[in-house]
């Protein structure tokens, strides 16, 4: 065959033109062309596995980027590990690879953060912070996938050794600080400790010799230590040597100069005590030097201090003399630098006059009655006392003085008085102030600082008498009903009203003293008004409103000598016991008829206006007698009138009253005697008896004209503001003493004891067991008052272990039954606090329980 035919040879397969060569060899051109097929399919075959190369080396490149930038860990934190590839295949083993290697990372990170966190937690502490990193650890990894576990349990191992090596190391490091640093404060107080006691003169005690011992160990120890070189130690040996005599000798010279000697004699003693310690020619002129610059140094000081002292004396004397108070600190500091200055008679009159002024100071926070006993106490002590000192007669002229005063402020302004002398005691403190805004805010406030003004009259001894005023209050209250207007009125009779009676009485006393003698119509009017607010707002009203009247158009016919006989006649025998209440009842009625003239307005007979402008000239007897009937009603019993008591607002009945006389029961008369000793029975009661009224539905009680007196020898007053009280066990024998005696707390019988009817040789007898429960509710306040604020210290006192009484069984009772704190102080003006008390303690000493609504009722009255 001619010619020639192209053949492809492989190594020519990346040319555009292959060379071809004509030239075929053997086997002709067929051959050649086989052969070179055989080699194209191999290039194919080599080129398809390149490119299937190429494309799985972008598929695991594309792994691996997926692997590199998407999250691990979701937004609590939870790890997302992906899918893991085949472990058989290339592709998914490098996968697996990036995986772990990603994880690593992320763990390491993760459990670096951690790992700060628990050496914060841990402190210095390497077996805290390995439970806690591997606790923490633990939790984490258990998140995973199980087949990158151990990848980050590796590096959470690696990394909680590394910190647990990091931590004992600085533990040792901190060792040896620690252990130099005791070192050298060691030495430092043995070496304040000889300094000491060679400043006190006491170098030749065995105590100095301890300590020298001490302090030379400790310099030889740091040397053998290498803390010290043994150049460095003689140094520092030689130097306390020097620095503890130096300061011996010195102190002793600076003592004596102290103690008043001269100059020349402590140079001269400083010499004697250089010779005896065979100190260096040099080490002494060198502190004689320096203790003759300090005695001249020290000599001129004092002179400059005993002129300040002086002065400043004189001031204070001057203030302390005065009633200015004074500091103890302020005091005692005088004192110091007086005998600092070497003025010490100076001082010695600075603590005398501490001394007594001191007490005075005291006095100052002292209830009356207590400031009087000591002062008592004092005064007897100087008359009888062969002891007595001078101070104690300047003490009780001083204290003499302070009961004056005390007695003429607490008379000008009781509850001032009180609150400024117990303003730190807790029962004290400073008043509730008034807000006189609005009738309300007025109320509310009164009745708070009526129990403040019982518990500040408990501690003067005068609970039930203390005011609820202060004196400039009062004036300013009392200056309203004198001077303000009717709206005024109104709105304080509206505070007035929120009061509890007695509470309202002590109030209007303080806000009007004097009333005895008052002759205001306007005063004695709105007392009238206060007296029947309760029982009648109406009827106060027109009282207020009829004054008003009266003071813009005095009506003539009200002013006559008829008038004054008419209500003298048909109340005088009621009221006229008590002048202020008579002359209240007086100017209230004609402030009503007026009232009533001139509106035509009648309560007392319904219908049609009745007005008659002529009234203000004529009286009208019958509108008087309608009108008293209802601002002074009376009852008449044995035939004496008599004021009604009032019940829940309503004024009793004659009927009832004489109901519930005929039924006075024997127990309500034990004890009660006439003036000729012989006892009152009820018989004689219902037949010879007349009251006469001493307050708001109490009575006080005669026989055939003679006076009738208590079990407490003062005169005998019935109450009819409740019923009788149930007679008490008395009648069963086998009830307990304290059922018996209506004295569930077994008090002691005291005569002048509130409520208390007789004793029964020991303990006291009372009417009604409300009664009993008051007079022990308010000896725990008195004691509670005087420091005994505790459970255990109440009942301590209450029930001593001198008595045969298993006081410790006491104790657990009430506290169990109560659930206070036996040892913790508690806050007895809580009437919760205070009833559950009283109830546990009066079942324990009776074994049965009382009645918890006289607990209550008893509770009310004593916290006010």
């Amino acid at each position: 065959m001619s010619g020639t035919v192209p053949v492809y040879r492989s190594q020519e397969r990346i040319q555009r033109q292959p060379v071809v060569d004509t030239f075929t060899g053997e086997g002709g051109a067929m051959a050649a062309l086989s052969r070179s097929m055989g080699e194209l399919q191999n290039v194919l075959a080599a080129t398809g596995r390149d490119m299937q190369q190429a494309r799985e080396e972008r598929e695991i490149g594309e792994d691996r980027r997926d692997i590199l930038t998407r999250p691990m860990r979701d937004e609590a934190g939870n790890y997302m590990v992906p899918e893991p590839g085949e472990w058989g295949t290339r592709r998914g083993r490098l996968r697996n690879e990036a995986i772990l290697n990603r994880l690593a990372d992320e763990a390491q990170i993760e459990g670096r953060e951690a790992a700060v966190r628990f050496r914060q937690e841990a402190g210095a502490d390497p077996a805290r912070f390995q439970a806690l990193f591997r606790g923490w650890a633990e939790g984490r990894t258990s998140q995973m996938p199980e087949w990158v576990r151990q990848q980050a349990g590796s590096a959470f191992s690696r990394i909680a050794n590394e910190h647990v090596q990091s931590l004992a190391l600085q533990q040792v490091a901190r060792e040896d600080r620690n252990q130099a640093a005791g070192w050298e404060a060691h030495l430092q107080v043995r070496t304040q400790e000889l300094e000491g006691l060679a400043r006190a003169g006491r170098m030749d005690s065995p105590e100095y010799r301890t300590a020298h011992e001490a302090v030379i160990g400790l310099i030889d120890r740091g040397v053998r230590e290498g803390r010290l070189s043994p150049e460095a130690a003689e140094v520092q040996r030689q130097a306390l040597s020097d620095r503890v005599t130096g300061v011996a000798v010195v102190r002793a010279g600076m003592d004596r100069l102290a103690e008043g000697a001269t100059a020349e004699e402590v140079l001269r003693d400083f010499d004697a005590e250089a010779d005896r310690r065979a100190l260096p020619l040099n080490q002494r002129e060198r502190l004689r030097n320096l203790l003759e610059a300090r005695v001249n140094e020290r000599r001129a000081v004092q002179a400059e201090q005993r002129t300040e002292v002086g002065i400043e004396w004189t001031d204070m004397r001057a203030r302390i003399t005065g009633g200015v108070p004074v500091e103890a600190t302020e005091v005692d500091a005088l004192a110091r630098r007086a005998e600092g200055a070497g003025a010490r008679a100076t001082a010695a009159e600075i603590r005398r006059t501490q001394e007594v002024y001191s007490n005075l100071r005291d006095a100052q926070a002292t209830s009356l009655p207590e400031l009087t006993r000591q002062y008592s106490a004092l005064v007897q002590r100087v008359a009888t006392d062969p002891n007595a000192s001078s101070r104690d007669a300047i003490l009780a002229q001083l204290l003499g003085e302070a009961v004056t005063r005390r007695r003429e402020a607490m008379r000008r302004d009781p509850l001032g008085t009180a609150a400024a002398t117990h303003r730190l005691n807790p029962n004290g403190g400073e008043l509730i102030p008034l807000d006189m805004s609005s009738p309300e805010k007025l109320g509310e406030g009164l009745a708070a600082r009526a129990q403040q003004a019982r518990r500040l009259g408990a501690l003067e001894g005068m609970a039930d008498s203390m005011p609820v005023l202060t004196a400039a209050e009062a004036a300013q209250l009392g200056g309203l009903v004198r001077n303000g207007t009717r709206d005024q009125q109104m709105a304080l009779l509206t505070s007035l009203n929120r009061l509890p009676a007695d509470t309202m009485r002590r109030t209007m006393e303080g806000m009007l003293p004097g009333q005895e003698n008052e002759r205001d119509p306007r005063v004695l009017s709105f007392m009238a008004a206060a007296g029947v607010m309760q029982r009648d707002s109406r009827l106060a009203i027109e009282i207020i409103n009829g004054m008003e009247r009266l003071r813009a158009t005095p009506a003539p016919s009200l002013n006559g000598a008829e008038v004054d006989r008419f209500i003298e006649e048909r109340v005088g025998q009621a009221y006229g016991t008590n002048p202020a209440a008579y002359a209240a009842v007086s100017a209230a009625a004609r402030a009503v008829y007026a009232e009533r003239a001139a509106t035509g307005m009648d309560p007392s007979e319904p219908g049609a206006s009745r007005r008659d402008p002529g009234l203000a000239q004529r009286f009208d007897s019958g509108l008087m007698r309608r009108v008293l009937e209802q601002v002074a009603p009376t009852i008449t019993y044995n035939g004496q009138m008599i004021p009604p008591p009032v019940r829940n607002g309503q004024v009793m009945t004659e009927a009832a009253f004489r109901e519930q006389m005929q039924g006075i029961p024997a127990h309500v008369l034990s004890g009660v005697r006439a003036a000729n000793g012989s006892p009152i029975t009820p018989d004689m009661v219902r037949r010879d008896g007349a009251l006469i009224a001493v307050g708001e539905g109490r009575y006080g009680l005669t026989i055939r004209g003679f006076r009738v007196n208590g079990p407490d020898g003062r005169p005998f007053v019935v109450d009819m503001r409740q019923d009788w009280p149930a007679p008490p066990a008395a009648g069963d024998p086998n009830a307990p003493r304290g059922i018996r005696n209506n004295n569930p707390l077994n008090l002691e019988f005291r005569s002048g004891q509130p409520g208390v009817v007789g004793n029964d040789g020991r303990f006291g007898r009372y009417q009604t067991m409300e009664d009993g429960l008051f007079a022990g509710a308010q000896q725990i306040l008195r004691w509670v008052d005087r420091g005994d604020t505790t459970l255990t210290a109440l009942i301590t006192r209450w029930a001593p272990p001198s008595d045969n009484n298993d006081t410790a069984a006491y104790v657990q009772r009430v506290a169990r039954d109560t659930g206070l704190n036996p040892s913790a102080p508690i806050n007895w003006r809580d009437p919760a606090v205070l009833g559950s008390v009283i109830q546990s303690m009066a079942h324990h000493e009776n074994g049965q329980p009382v009645d918890a609504e006289a607990v209550r009722r008893a509770v009310a009255r004593v916290l006010g």
